[in-house]
Parts: structure tokens; sequence; C-alpha cells
């Protein structure tokens, strides 16, 4: 009997520098024989993180693996994160319950924490890009057939709020767009469209 490893806790059988067989190539292999492979890989969490990165423009755009909403997937410490949560939390810290990470940049695919912010489910929401609905090609426009006028409205605290009756479709857009930027604070794309109408 040659003693057991002075690894405490451990007692197989030494087979070298008082290491059982686990312990010794541990140490062969990886310099210690404490190495632990989980361990290794959380230490290396945002290496391995930012090697799947490009960040080549100002959005730094994930190229791992994404789920189907086409949110990067990300995992580290022992569960699976979307990776820009991920990169908000290690730029921020712990994300408050029942808060939401809102890419500023409306790019799924981006993990720049310069373009993420803390938002609630509203919030969040707001953040959306201008899509044409079934009637309009603007966000919160419908066509009132009865009185031959385009609607501007927004759906706010679980109520639409009236924008006006207008002749045009493109004046109806505009009433929309101004009235989501009395009532919302994150609708990004909105406040970015005014300003460029300001300035010119």
């Amino acid at each position: 009997m040659r003693g057991v490893c002075s690894i405490e806790g451990c007692d197989r059988e030494i087979k070298g520098k008082k290491w059982c067989n686990v312990h010794y190539m541990r140490w062969y292999h990886h310099g210690s024989p404490h190495y632990s492979r989980d361990k290794y890989l959380e230490e290396l969490a945002p290496q391995r993180f930012w090697a799947k990165v490009n960040k080549a423009n100002g959005c730094w755009e994930w190229r791992g693996t994404f789920n189907d909403s086409g949110y990067g997937l990300f995992h580290a410490h022992g569960r699976r994160w979307r990776a820009h949560r991920y990169s908000w939390t290690m730029a921020n810290g712990t994300i408050p319950d029942g808060m939401f990470i809102d890419h500023i940049c409306r790019n799924r695919a981006c993990v720049n924490p310069g373009h993420l912010r803390l938002a609630s489910v509203k919030q969040n929401s707001e953040n959306t890009t201008s899509r044409p609905g079934a009637m309009s090609k603007y966000r919160g426009v419908t066509f009132d057939k009865k009185r031959n006028k385009w609607i501007a409205q927004v759906h706010h605290s679980l109520r639409n709020v009236y924008g006006g009756a207008f002749d045009t479709e493109e004046e109806a857009g505009i009433a929309a767009r101004d009235l989501r930027n009395v009532l919302f604070t994150h609708n990004h794309e909105d406040r970015i469209e005014n300003e460029e109408n300001i300035l010119h």
C-alpha cells in the first residue's frame, strides 16, 4: 500500500508526487492538482464571451449561437444567458428583478454595453422599430372610412390616446410620433427622427 492522495478529501491511492492518478494528471496537463475544468471555464467566461463578438462597428455584434427570436446565447456560471444580458451584467452588475435590458440601437445581435439600458416592460415595448400596420405605413395610424380621415393614436398605460384626425397619412404619422414623444420615455427611433426634422 503506497498510501492515499495528499489532497484534502481524496482517498485514492498515490501515483506520484503524493497525489492520486486524477490529481497527478491534472498537475501534469494543467500545472495544478487543483485544476477544475468548470472553474477554469468560469474564470475565462469574459474572454470566451468577447471572443464571440465583432467590435468593428458601433454595434458590437454577437457571432455565437442565437435563439429563434434573434437574441445571442452564451453559457456561463451554470446557466444559459441571452448575450446582451450577460454583457450588461458584466458592465453594471445584477439586473433588478422584473427589469428588461433594452437595445437602444434596436439591434438584437448587439452586445455593446453602451447600447443597452435597463427598462420596464412598458419602456422596453416603447423602443420598437416603426413598422407598417395593416392600414398605414406609419406606426399608430389607421384610416377611418366613415370620416375619410387618417387617425393618429398611441397605446399608453393600457389605453389608446387619441392624437387627431388628418387629411393625409403623413400628417397623422407625424402627429402619432409627436404624441409618443410626449407620453413615452424610451422611444429612441421617434426622437432621432424628430431631431433630424428639426435640423432640416
